[in-house]
């Protein structure tokens, strides 16, 4: 009986031993052959962004700020329109659908891209907007269906080797004849990365960025990537499962704050143990828009960007109680029967 013990209290150490695995910052599974591929649908493409705050845009007094009564409620509207043009485009808006809610709209004419883009360019606008923020975009192309890899080919001087590759269907709008063109994009590219940082290069050394294929370590707040000379931080704000091609994922939900000329990404899902990333609807990095000039990929309200294969890396199916997980409460459960045994004896035994 004391060996059972001794053996099952082994059991339970190991387990708790096992279980305390956190993401390191060179992930052990790195290695030669990794393969990640994400698949991508219904989907924008965007060659160049601008995040900016419409507050920020009043105090620069490039948009009024409106607030008109309609109804019952009140429409706060953010735009470098006349007040009778707002008004006009406020019936048109609502003509069928009267507001239920107040609500917050932006409303601008065309030459308000320009006039952004001056106002980045001469460094007058916040480089990192956490919230209240809306985009102007440049749309590259719209993604049907896309195939996205990364793939470590070997490793030089302790860099490793990374080939990329974009390739699946794609449209674009033809402005001249107001129809799709509809074609097939296969894409490949090379840089070097360095496993302990995320810091990407080019293979003349040209340093790119931090790219965001996986997290290490678990703090709540932690560098996600960078671009653009800026450091973007994640938050974790929750954990929970994620569904994908794969199967089911215990993941951490990060979340990041928009840039001046990035997206942010609002609930990115990343694997508990690898730390890779599994699920997310908005995607920066800057490998992308160095090799593509796609600044970032944003999900329509149907489109996916999901893990959908990975090969030689152990990456954990299953959700609920992981593997080490499960290990304690058999651990904790075997050793409680003998000392149910012990209790019944106890108790059966007759009393003085």
């Amino acid at each position: 009986m004391k060996r059972l013990k001794h053996l099952l209290l082994l059991l339970l150490i190991i387990a708790v031993f096992l279980a305390e695995r956190t993401l390191s910052s060179k992930p052990p599974w790195f290695k030669k052959g990794v393969y990640v591929e994400y698949r991508i649908t219904d989907s924008i493409a965007s060659k160049e962004i601008y995040t900016v705050s419409p507050e920020a845009l009043v105090a620069l007094k490039i948009l009024y700020k409106y607030e008109v009564k309609y109804g019952n409620y009140t429409i706060v509207v953010y735009t470098d329109l006349s007040l009778e043009e707002v008004r006009e485009r406020l019936e048109e808006m609502f003509k069928e659908r009267k507001p239920r809610a107040p609500q917050t709209v932006t409303m601008f004419s065309k030459g308000l891209y320009e006039k952004i883009k001056a106002l980045a360019q001469e460094g007058r606008l916040p480089l990192v907007i956490k919230k209240h923020y809306t985009h102007y975009c440049t749309t590259l192309f719209h993604i049907i269906d896309v195939k996205y890899y990364w793939k470590c080919m070997g490793f030089r001087n302790g860099l490793a080797l990374i080939e990329v590759g974009f390739i699946g269907k794609i449209k674009k709008f033809d402005m001249q004849t107001e129809t799709w063109q509809y074609s097939f994009i296969n894409h490949t590219f090379t840089f070097l990365l360095d496993p302990d940082t995320r810091k990407a290069y080019t293979l003349g050394g040209e340093y790119l960025g931090v790219v965001p294929y996986w997290i290490s370590g678990i703090e709540r707040t932690f560098l996600l990537y960078e671009m653009f000379g800026i450091t973007v931080n994640g938050t974790i704000k929750e954990e929970g499962v994620a569904n994908t091609p794969l199967g089911k994922f215990d993941v951490y939900y990060v979340w990041a704050p928009a840039t001046l000329w990035t997206f942010p990404f609002k609930q990115a899902a990343f694997e508990k143990v690898t730390g890779l990333l599994v699920k997310t609807h908005e995607y920066c990095d800057p490998v992308l828009k160095h090799f593509m000039n796609i600044a970032g990929i944003s999900c329509s309200k149907n489109g996916v960007f999901v893990i959908s294969r990975v090969q030689n890396i152990d990456i954990s199916r299953g959700y609920g109680f992981q593997v080490e997980e499960k290990l304690i409460v058999i651990g904790l459960a075997l050793l409680c029967i003998p000392l149910i045994f012990i209790l019944m004896k106890v108790l059966k035994k007759p009393k003085p």
